[in-house]
This record gives structure tokens, sequence and C-alpha cells, in this order.
């Protein structure tokens, strides 16, 4: 494994280290971005139709997300170990922003279900950070997992604390809407601060 210290590597080394560091620290961001995006779909098809909440959301359809993404893991990994993990990271998070765009203007049922599976294959972000962060921290699996279930765990806490409260105040396609910010934020800082070329390179 790389060191973390990179006072002693090449110029170029020390700027790839840096591109990779800020992405792990990235990483766990878009995987809370995205379990918050799966439970808001539970609880919303989950609540009493009606008033702040949808009425033609399938009740059944509630773990589809969780299901589909259940599915993609393996797939969503092996692809992200043989191409560039940050960039498609970035494309699962756009993935995930359209669907909450789309969650916020769907009326009927089958918009509902298309919306959910895109969900789920949203969710390959986090085999795809699972991907990256082994790469780098291959002996270190504890870590590796107690930093991806913190994730989930905070990004299951945001929309279960903030989706009623905004579904009251405002709606509950606002509180669908709400949720694409911190997935641009993260988009933006990846972009900003990740190279994923040079990425890709220190990573080898």
């Amino acid at each position: 494994m790389p060191p973390l210290d990179l006072s002693d590597t090449p110029a170029d080394s020390e700027e790839g280290g840096y591109h990779v560091l800020v992405s792990l620290l990235l990483v766990p961001l878009g995987c809370a971005a995205v379990v918050a995006g799966w439970v808001l779909y539970a609880m919303l098809a989950l609540a009493t139709p009606g008033g702040s909440y949808p009425e033609t959301l399938p009740v059944s359809t509630f773990a589809l997300p969780v299901v589909v993404g259940g599915v993609a893991a393996w797939p969503s990994y092996w692809v992200s170990r043989r191409l560039r993990t940050c960039a498609g990271i970035q494309m699962l998070l756009a993935l995930q922003a359209i669907c909450l765009l789309w969650l916020g203007a769907a009326q009927q049922a089958w918009e509902f279900a298309l919306v959910a599976v895109g969900l789920g294959l949203a969710g390959g972000v986090i085999s795809a950070g699972v991907a990256h962060i082994r790469s780098w921290a291959p002996q270190r699996w504890g870590g590796v997992v107690v930093g991806l279930h913190g994730a989930i765990l905070a990004g299951g806490g945001l929309s279960w604390l903030l989706v009623p409260m905004v579904s009251q105040a405002y709606g509950w396609r606002v509180a669908a809407w709400s949720l694409i910010l911190p997935v641009a934020i993260v988009m933006l800082l990846l972009w900003l601060f990740v190279d994923p070329i040079k990425t890709h390179t220190a990573n080898r």
C-alpha cells in the first residue's frame, strides 16, 4: 500500500496522492447521499397516501432500490476495478440526482418504479467506493467497513430526520428535491479537487 506520507515522493506522486486522499474523504459522503435516497423512497412508499405524501407510489416497491442495488453491487464493483473509479462515482451520482429530480415530478406508478430502479443502480457508488478504497488500503478492511457503515447510517439518519419535517412543511416533492443538494455538492467537489486521470495513475 502506498504510504500516506508523501513527503519523500516525487512531485507527480505527491499530486496523485493528494487527489486520492481527497477522493477517499468524499467517497463516504457520496455513499451517504445514495443511502439517503433509498431511505427517502422507502419512507414515501410506506407513508399514508394523501396530504403530504404521494398517492400513486406503490407500497410494494418500498425496498426496490435496495434490491436493485444489491443485485448491481458485484457488477458495479467489477467494472470499477477495471475503469476509473472516481469518474464512475461521478456518473452514478449524476444518475442519483436525475432520479431524485424525477421522483419529485413523478405522477404515475410506473414512473415511481423506474425511479426506484434508477436509485438502486446509483447505489453502485457504494461498490465503486469499496473498489476505490480497497485499491489503496487492501489490508485495512476494518477501517473500510467502519467508514462505509458510518456513511450509511449518516445517510439513513439524514432522510429519517428531515423527510417528515420537509414533507409536512413544503410537501414530499420538495423533500425529494432537497436531497439533490448534497449529491450535487459531492459531485462538484470531486470535479474541482480530484483528477480522475491522476487518481487512476496513482492507483496503479
